[in-house]
Parts: C-alpha cells; structure tokens; sequence
C-alpha cells in the first residue's frame, strides 16, 4: 500500500505545511482524478441519496419544485421530475494523516459554515485502523468509529453530528490517507448555494449532477420520465411479485442439457406464429450470436407454460410462472394504462385484445400483454477488451421492462452528455425491488416524441463470476399486428368534426395497408444481423 507508505516530517511544520498546499493544488489539477471523482458522483451517491430520500418520504415528487433552470429560465428535461439534482463538493478534499500526527478535535460542520441539507460522504484510500469516529445522533455523544474497508464509503450527518480524528499512533507508523465531500439535494431548503456563515471563507466549489434515470416510487413519474428520456427507473416490490424467489432458483451452474421437458398434451396453446423458435433453452451464442454470445438463459412466450431443463427443477418453472403473471398484472398493465393516458390513446389500447385490425377507432387495440417475451438469462462471459458482455442494441419491443438479481450491475444506457455528445451511463438502480424500463424502438416507430433507448451490457469479470441474471420483459404486439402510428389514432379518434379532411372513406384501406408487426420486427432483425455479423 504506498498512500500508508507515505511518509511526512512533522518536525518541519512549514516543511508540512507547504506540503499540503501543494496536495491541494495537484488535486485541482488532476484531470483523470476528477474525471473520476464526477463519475462516482454521478453514477453511485447522488443516485443512492435520491433514492434514500425518496424511500424514506423526505421528498415528494410532487410537492418540490425543481431548482435547477437552464440558461433560458426553463427547467431542463431531466429535472422537470423534482428530486433528481443535487449540490456536490468540487474537488474532493483529499487527507493525509501521518503517523504520529496529533488528534484532529471533536466538531461538527455547522460550527464551519456548512448547511443542514449536506451529506458527508468519506472514502478512506489506505489500510490502516478506524480513523473516524461519529456519534450516531446530534448531541448523543455516543462515538463510534466508521469501520470501513478501502474500496467502500460511509455516509454521515456531519453537519450536526460531532466527529473527530484519533491521534495516528499506528504501531506499523502507516499513514491515513482519505477523501472526502459532501451532497446536498437541489430542491427545497435543503441548500441554499448563496448563503455564507458569517466570518468563514467559502473554501469548496459546488457543481450540480442530476441522477439520470431517477428513482422513482409513482407509475405516473416513471411513465413521465419514459417518454421524457427513453428510461425510466421504478421502484417495485421484489417479494410481492417473487422476484428474490426467481433469480435464487436460477442454476449457478451452467445448463448442459437439452431437455426442456414435453408439454403437457391436449389442450396447450401454440406460440404465436413466427415465434416458435424461441421458446425455451438456449445456450450462449444460440439466436443471435453478436447479441446472446456471452448470455444462456429462457426465453417463454406469454401465454405458454414455463418449461425448464430438468437442472433447474419443478421449482423454477413455479417461481417463472409466478413472477411472470404478477409482472404483467402489478407493473406491466398499470405502465401501459399510464402511457395510452399520457399519449392520449384509450386507456386500455395497450392491454385488451378487442382488436388487431384497426378498423375503427372504437375497437383499435394493440396488446402487448399477451404476446410479449420474458427472458431470464445469465452471463457467462464478457470481451475481455471492452468489457462488452451484450453489445449496444435497441429492443424492438414496445417497452421492456428488467429486473435483475442482486448485485447484477452494468447495464449502460446511451444518453445525451453535457458537451452535446452522447456517451454510455451505467443505470445506478439495479437489483430485484427495481424495475429499469426501456422504450424499444417500436414505440419510437409509432410515436416519434419518444427516444428508443439504446444500451448495452459492460460487466467486469468478477461481477460476472458473481453470476449476473437478469430477467426481461419485452412489450410487443401480436406479429399480425399492424404498426398503425398512434397519431392516426387519435386522429381517428377526433372524428372529421375537431379535423377536417383527416378521415374519409379511403381511411380504413390505408390502415390496413400499414405494416405488421412481425414482418417489421424481420426486418429489424435483418438490419441488425448485417450490422453485427455471426
């Protein structure tokens, strides 16, 4: 460990002095350090302390308003949803604390300036014993030290909770070495970046991060969010819909037979047509090899039984089954019904079967209930180069909706940067109580306001070793379906009365003149498959 190598003469106090100026001014000038240090801010605590707030009720979604504006006075897209920005620290403080050095005194930050709103967010970098101690509330004087290993962090209310350094009196004369900083949400009266304690010098920079995708406990935000941005972030409740049960019942071990198990005769229901391959095992590189080459898994067509290889047991097929029926009813219906809402469709065009051929306004229907996919895979691999386990691709679904297993991180999502590039951003929220929805490239087809959403999977090796599952469910249509856009829809749904010389007697052959969802969805595959060959 060379940061608790680091050694500093506490005899030459100028010597010490001068030494920690210079630290401060190599920080502000490390630029791949703070590329870093924004990264971890925007991608791991600001979601984190969102979340938080958000679990715990301290912000309502509805009730803030948003405090961050763009430079023309209007609220920027990802900030119209209250709760999604906060204040940090720029650059962190970084500190050196030798062996021998004396104990750094009992405070708290308020006493220094700092407000009430501020998370205290400390990373120790070197190997050494406890260095922080913490009284768990203000004025409880129960002090404790923060036990943490490098490579993790703590959180505390420094503001108002008193915290001090031990004296480093380490017998191996090792060297603490920590970073530090602080968050503080952008709404409300938690922050106010203007105010200043009278008779202290304003030491720290603040920048603003919004957490994107938020985290969000409404349908109603979340569905907001989808057609704002193309993901959305919703919180879900795990063992309410089984989805703890599904991923602990996945082998961990690799699948190496055939069997699928017969269905049951006489009476089972045949997959759509077009779709009869893809139901059941496959093994990595099966269906798409540039998309599932590092992937084997389930792939089940709504409305047929769950069929496992015999490895996984009678009780996966049970918990498959569960978790798919409470998916679509308790998360996947209400999505839907919110969408045709907000995009001024009937309510239940998303979810009934009354029609597929959009004949009249009256009967125009597109389920994606009961012909949608779940998936339920894992990773066995990654290209080792990148990092790319499942390459950058939009679902040609309507929606899709994923969960994944505990600790399964590193799906990443195309967004827009602050330089007007577009770069890839790891979704913070991820685990079975979290469902990431993503719009497909359907839904872009039919409604153009909204983004598909491109993304991809970038693991690294000890996450896959963990064994990184994920469950998927692709909203799609029948593949008779016609991909009638929905603002013909709604058109029809006028009548000529509110749009003149919108519909006429020619208007139903030009609906059904629309493409169908299976030959489209062909075609897409095609293009990929040119795009990325075997």
């Amino acid at each position: 460990d060379r940061l608790a190598r680091f050694r500093v003469d506490l005899s030459d106090r100028a010597g010490a002095v001068a030494k920690q100026v210079a630290l401060t001014s190599a920080v502000r000038e490390a630029t791949d350090f703070l590329r870093e240090y924004e990264r971890l801010v925007r991608d791991v605590f600001a979601p984190r302390l969102q979340r938080r707030l958000l679990e715990s009720s301290v912000l309502d979604s509805e009730k803030q308003a948003p405090a961050v504006d763009d430079d023309d006075g209007s609220c920027s897209r990802a900030s119209r949803c209250a709760t999604t920005a906060f204040y940090y620290q720029y650059p962190p403080t970084v500190r050196v604390h030798p062996a021998g050095a004396a104990t750094v005194k009992t405070h708290k930050d308020r006493d220094y300036g700092h407000q009430d709103g501020e998370v205290n967010v400390w990373l120790p970098l070197s190997a050494c014993e406890a260095v922080l101690w913490v009284e768990s509330e203000e004025g409880l004087g129960d002090f404790a030290p923060l036990e943490v290993k490098v490579g993790r962090a703590a959180t505390f209310h420094g503001t108002a909770c008193r915290h001090l350094v031990p004296a480093n009196d380490d017998s191996l004369k090792r060297t603490r070495v920590s970073l530090d900083f602080r968050l503080a949400p952008a709404v409300g009266n938690y922050f106010d970046p203007s105010w200043q304690l009278k008779g202290t010098i304003a030491d720290h920079e603040r920048r603003v991060v919004e957490v994107v995708p938020p985290y969000r406990a409404r349908v109603e935000d979340a569905v907001r969010d989808l057609v704002a941005t193309g993901v959305a972030c919703l919180r879900v409740d795990s063992t309410a819909l089984g989805a703890d049960t599904v991923f602990e019942a996945f082998p961990r071990d690799p699948i190496e037979t055939d069997d699928l198990g017969e269905p049951e005769q006489g009476g089972s229901p045949s997959p759509p047509r077009g779709t009869e391959e893809i139901h059941g095992f496959h093994r990595p590189g099966a269906l798409s090899r540039s998309v599932n080459e590092y992937r084997e898994g389930y792939v089940f067509q709504a409305g047929l039984p769950v069929r496992a290889a015999r490895e996984c047991g009678p009780h996966f097929e049970e918990a498959n089954e569960r978790f798919r029926e409470a998916v679509l009813e308790r998360v996947a219906a209400p999505v839907l019904r919110r969408l045709a809402d907000v995009l001024d469709l009937p309510v239940e065009a998303f979810t009934t079967g009354v029609s597929q051929d959009c004949k009249s306004a009256a009967t125009w229907s597109f389920d994606v209930l009961r012909a949608s996919q779940f998936h339920v895979k894992r990773l066995v691999g990654r290209d080792d180069a990148t990092g790319v386990a499942v390459p950058a691709h939009v679902d040609p679904s309507l929606i899709s909706l994923v969960f994944h297993a505990p600790g399964a991180a590193g799906l990443e999502v195309l967004l827009d940067a602050e330089d007007g590039a577009t770069e890839y951003r790891r979704v913070p929220q991820c685990g079975p109580d979290t469902c990431v929805l993503l719009a497909g490239s359907l839904l872009a087809r039919l409604e153009p306001r909204i983004p598909a959403r491109r993304h991809r999977v970038r693991s690294t090796a000890a996450e896959i070793r963990r064994g990184r599952i994920a469950a998927t469910f692709f909203l799609q249509p029948a593949p008779d379906a016609r991909l009638v856009p929905f603002e013909h829809v709604r058109r029809r749904q006028r009548g000529p009365e509110e749009d003149s010389g919108v519909v006429d007697d020619k208007d139903d052959a030009v609906f059904s003149s629309f493409l169908t969802y299976g030959d489209w969805k062909r075609r897409a595959h095609r293009n990929y498959a040119k795009r990325h060959p075997r």
